[in-house]
């Protein structure tokens, strides 16, 4: 019997997280739980430079995979976690999380600060009206 997660695993993949994935790794899979990866379909960058790559993960069944990406300082978004919020509220964590915890790229040739792995459960409850009045992005 496996233990269900009360919050959603929230995650935003550092750039050598993502440029490192390989079969045999774990990483979220669609559901938003770890599972083995069996595949690695593609890898890229953005027009920002930053780093992506698409992966299949074992099912939990065994019979078969699904599909799942991850980009660089990005939340990772899975069912459980739409299914907690709403795309906007998601957005308004990420840039929480992504505002406070950051690092330096490992490359000494670049300048880019890139954001930290953070696998922290976060109640959006716990952001309070200033917080989300100042992290609103205008267009």
């Amino acid at each position: 019997m496996s233990k269900k997660l009360n919050h959603p695993i929230l995650h935003i993949p550092t750039r050598d997280e993502v440029a490192s994935l390989k079969i045999g790794d774990y990483s979220l899979d669609c559901f938003g739980q770890m599972a083995e990866v069996v595949r690695v379909s593609f890898r890229g960058q953005d027009m920002l430079g930053r780093a992506y790559v698409g992966y299949y993960t074992r099912s939990r069944s065994g019979n078969g995979s699904t599909s799942m990406s991850i980009k660089q300082g990005c939340i990772t978004r899975t069912a459980a976690l739409s299914c907690k919020y709403t795309s906007d509220e998601i957005d308004e964590i990420e840039a929480n999380m992504t505002a406070h915890v950051v690092e330096k790229s490992s490359d000494p040739a670049d300048d880019e600060v890139t954001v930290v792995s953070a696998i922290v459960p976060i109640e959006f409850d716990e952001i309070d009206q200033a917080q989300r009045d100042r992290l609103r992005f205008t267009n």
